[in-house]
């Protein structure tokens, strides 16, 4: 009997994304309108371990049963100035206003579900994960260098394996804009240009995502919510004795942080306009300069923002005001969209 033998194996990893129906969860919002996502890591996967028979049969095992389907994972992917959109509003909700190029999001909005699906397309394989939701969504910065990435943890309903995509002609994303890094990024505080010793800037947003497993006799998650959200952070970066940033946190002195990505006119910033420092003090350690490593947590009490983070994303992109994908035609986006001046948030 001969050994099987198969062809060298190519690489071509893929992940779509679309949002479902805002008033039902779990359900396709209708017409497939998915987008190619870039990507770094996707391990999301629906696991229904074998657990203990309770019988009492001497010497011998009962057969397991199964409990629920759980569906769980984390996405990593480049941050850029047009497909960020899509995970800033899987994160947040969708934007609470539009005007002059420029998408408002605040942790205030209901988060969305969506569909995601691993697309293994030279094995013509389609892993989809209806359902889905962001548990957390996170980006580090850092002085160092490196690429700009956001890391989102997700749990969903349930996995359906096909042989044929969800959607066959999805706006690709891939290759829309170079993504950014590091080099593209300032710090501000109360809207100034932070002292230069901060290196190191990071922060987490937890929605708080429960899914319920009704008695529907599928094993998979029927019902979601999600709990009061969660915004804190660290900052740091080396003691030079005149940041006012130790004196901050002794005083628990409340004040506005925004880190901001920018390349020409295209932007994303990150604004979180109530936050109060760790008291904390300059340590003494080896042959180098003391490091300062603070954390923040982020609250309301007066903003005019009235949230815990805001996310502004301003792009010659137009996102469509009636579906979830982009007005660009192309299949692959193109920077050189219009945009427009409508005042109003595009609809979910």
């Amino acid at each position: 009997m001969s050994a099987t033998c198969h062809p060298i194996q190519v690489i071509n990893f893929r992940v779509i994304l679309d949002f479902e129906d805002a008033t039902c969860y779990g359900t396709p919002a209708g017409t497939p309108e998915a987008v190619l996502l870039p990507l770094a890591t996707l391990d999301i996967k629906e696991t229904q371990l074998p657990q203990q028979n309770a019988s009492l049969l001497g010497r011998y095992q009962g057969p397991p049963f199964y409990g629920n389907k759980v569906v769980d994972g984390t996405l990593t992917g480049p941050i850029d100035p047009l497909s960020h959109y899509y995970p800033v509003r899987a994160s947040l909700g969708p934007p609470t206003s539009y005007a002059a190029g420029k998408y408002t999001f605040k942790n205030t909005s209901r988060p969305q579900s969506f569909i995601l699906e691993k697309q293994f397309h030279n094995l013509v394989d389609y892993y989809k994960y209806s359902g889905c939701l962001v548990n957390t969504y996170n980006v580090s910065f850092s002085g160092t260098g490196g690429q700009l990435l956001y890391t989102a943890t997700l749990n969903g309903q349930k996995e359906t394996h096909s042989k044929t995509p969800y959607d066959s002609s999805p706006i690709d994303y891939r290759f829309s804009d170079e993504a950014w890094d590091n080099r593209n990024v300032q710090l501000y505080i109360d809207d100034v240009a932070a002292d230069v010793s901060i290196d190191t800037f990071s922060f987490t947003l937890t929605n708080g995502a429960v899914l319920g497993y009704g008695l529907n006799g599928t094993g998979a998650a029927s019902v979601a919510g999600v709990g009061s959200s969660m915004v804190s952070g660290t900052l740091g970066g080396m003691f030079f004795g005149n940041s006012g940033i130790l004196a901050d946190g002794q005083a628990h002195t409340t004040r506005k942080l925004e880190i901001r990505a920018t390349r020409g006119t295209q932007v994303i910033s990150w604004i979180f306009p109530e936050v109060q420092l760790s008291h904390e003090s300059p340590p003494m350690s080896g042959n180098t300069p003391p490091i300062l490593a603070l954390t923040w947590n982020a609250f309301y009490s007066a903003s005019p923002e009235q949230c815990l983070l805001q996310v502004e994303i301003t792009t010659d992109e137009v996102y469509s005001t009636t579906s979830t994908s982009s007005s660009t035609s192309s299949s692959t986006s193109s920077s050189t969209s219009s945009s427009s001046s409508s005042s109003t948030a595009p609809t979910p």
